[in-house]
């Protein structure tokens, strides 16, 4: 999807850091080749502030960089060994939930992963999926798919926001505050039940959580539109619920 490709190949090669084991690596750009001597060099995270669109026309570049942070932290995130083999169970784990997490990275890289982290299945564009990469006799198939469902689980659910909130600024809702006779306010509901995981903020106004209700009050009528962003955690996520009028 959105023009990235790769041939077809009856093996994948695994990469670690700075030598053939160690800390674990993952592709980002499914279908460029590395070779033998090549070299990387190292990146901050405003690479994907200059992401150009095209590559990805299903989220946006903050968002591919949410989802694998995401599923990196729950992917396998331990040490690459030469000694990794089919047969031996330890090993065969490893390497099964490895190319979990790298199946899941490349469809959030190409766009077969929406802002909700729900796979959106390539063949409906005339593609193919990753994941028809893990042929039928591969013998860690289950164990690769047990994985990438357990993962999928996880990102899914660490990334459910209030119902009331959007992931991106463009279908952010406009919300009127109404005066009350003291104040004015809105109050919005989360139909989604994770209203108290999340901490709230927006210039001149205060927020109050009562269950699954937010109450969002100014003393004052705004005189220009508020940006109102939603936090989780340690605020790697920023949402937005809307403007404020």
């Amino acid at each position: 999807m959105n023009g990235w490709g790769v041939s077809e190949v009856n093996f994948n090669t695994v990469k670690a850091m700075n030598a053939y084991e160690g800390d674990c690596c993952y592709c980002i750009e499914p279908g460029v080749s590395l070779y033998t001597g090549d070299t990387l060099s190292k990146k901050a995270e405003d690479f994907w502030d200059n992401y150009p669109d095209k590559y990805n026309n299903t989220i946006s570049p903050d968002m591919i960089k949410i989802f694998i942070g995401r599923i990196m932290q729950y992917g396998y995130m331990g040490k690459t060994s030469l000694n990794w083999k089919t047969n031996d169970k330890k090993g065969a784990d490893e390497l099964a939930h490895y190319m979990a997490t790298q199946l899941l990275i490349w469809e959030t890289v190409v766009g077969e992963r929406d802002e909700d982290f729900n796979k959106i299945n390539a063949q409906d564009y005339g593609k193919d999926n990753i994941k028809q990469q893990i042929k039928t006799n591969n013998p860690l198939r289950s164990e690769i798919f047990a994985y990438y469902n357990a993962i999928e689980t996880k990102v899914k659910s660490h990334t459910v926001a209030p119902s009331f909130t959007s992931k991106s600024k463009m279908k952010a809702q406009t919300i009127e505050l109404e005066w009350n006779g003291n104040a004015y306010t809105a109050t919005l509901s989360d139909a989604n039940n994770v209203l108290s995981s999340y901490d709230f903020s927006g210039l001149g106004l205060t927020f109050s959580k009562n269950g699954n209700e937010l109450t969002i009050t100014a003393k004052e009528a705004p005189d220009n539109d508020i940006t109102v962003t939603a936090s989780k955690g340690a605020k790697r996520k920023a949402l937005l619920l809307g403007q404020m009028k």
